[in-house]
């Protein structure tokens, strides 16, 4: 029965899906640089894990309007999704150099920087601003313990790791 629900779901979900396509791909053949439409558009095809589509509407829009950091951003989530973490650096990287104070910048660029092993002391600094303001984001814990262990610094890695087991228990 599980199973039977899991697949009804999926099959509404996917009509639901192309019907609100069809929709989004009329208002964008009268106004096709409408922000809003696009990007419900672009997170539909990331949601059915077309990511290339998806990226093609953001990049449209990006031309149009490149200095958006929403936008920046979500072609960042979109390239990470679809596994081309090099190019969700490179706009992580320009979203931080642009607004580092920003929470959700710094956890993506300290998460990539740390996957990628780039700059470990600038992904720390950004895991570490986080959890300044969110001392129980389980992302940056996680990434930070990853980001110690590889650089070997065991001790400071066991406090995160203790932290996470902590929010784990709760």
């Amino acid at each position: 029965k599980v199973e039977e629900l899991e697949k009804s779901l999926e099959i509404s979900k996917n009509k639901y899906y192309e019907k609100r396509i069809s929709i989004l791909e009329k208002e964008l053949s009268v106004h096709p640089l409408d922000k809003k439409s696009n990007l419900e558009l672009a997170q539909i095809l990331a949601e059915k894990k077309d990511y290339d589509s998806s990226l093609v509407v953001l990049n449209k829009l990006l031309n149009a309007y490149p200095s958006d950091e929403e936008l920046l951003y979500k072609y960042a989530i979109v390239c990470l999704a679809s596994g081309d973490l090099s190019t969700a650096y490179e706009k992580a990287e320009i979203l931080i150099n642009k607004n580092p104070d920003n929470k959700d910048y710094q956890l993506l660029f300290g998460q990539l920087s740390t996957w990628l092993n780039i700059d470990p002391q600038k992904a720390k600094l950004n895991l570490e601003k986080v959890l300044s303001k969110e001392p129980s984001n389980y992302s940056s814990l996680s990434t930070l313990a990853l980001l110690l262990i590889q650089n070997n610094e065991l001790s400071d890695a066991e406090k995160y790791l203790g932290r996470l087991s902590q929010l784990n228990s709760r």
